[in-house]
């Protein structure tokens, strides 16, 4: 039992992994485009939040913006 439990192993470890990849594969561009609309949704509420109440973003990205036109200026 033991030397024909690795064989039916490898027999049917083989095509998984081969079955796994694609699927990989396929999973992984339709997650990036949904992490994007996702990103997206995400920057359209900070947009809308920021004129009542700015947020740590917007300070933020205030802040990098001005570093950015010292280090041209400069």
């Amino acid at each position: 039992m033991t030397p024909t439990t690795p064989m039916d192993t490898h027999d049917e470890a083989l095509p998984s992994p081969t079955a796994r990849v694609p699927e990989k594969k396929r999973g992984r561009p339709r997650e990036k485009p949904a992490k994007a609309i996702t990103s997206d949704t995400a920057e359209t509420v900070v947009a809308n939040s920021e004129p009542k109440k700015p947020t740590i973003t917007y300070y933020l990205t205030m802040y990098s913006n001005a570093q950015m036109q010292k280090a041209e200026r400069t």
